[in-house]
């Protein structure tokens, strides 16, 4: 399932650069703030088979065009 998402967004990146670009700036912006982390190698290798992951997503306002949360 996380990888379907990753894909999803991977390829809406490829199609919309200006997406991409305001995607990663927020995601930049939450990992600096401390609101996300990046997961490392070992949260996989001590997991035990079971994993959570919070999906994220970007989302557009069409009251705020240019403007991603």
């Amino acid at each position: 399932m996380a990888m379907k998402r990753l894909l999803s967004i991977e390829k809406k990146m490829d199609r919309d650069p200006k997406f991409a670009e305001g995607y990663t700036k927020l995601m930049n912006h939450f990992l600096e703030k401390g609101h996300a982390s990046k997961a490392a190698q070992s949260d996989f290798e001590n997991s035990n088979g079971k994993l959570w992951f919070l999906p994220h997503f970007g989302v557009t306002n069409l009251n705020k065009p240019g403007k991603l949360r």
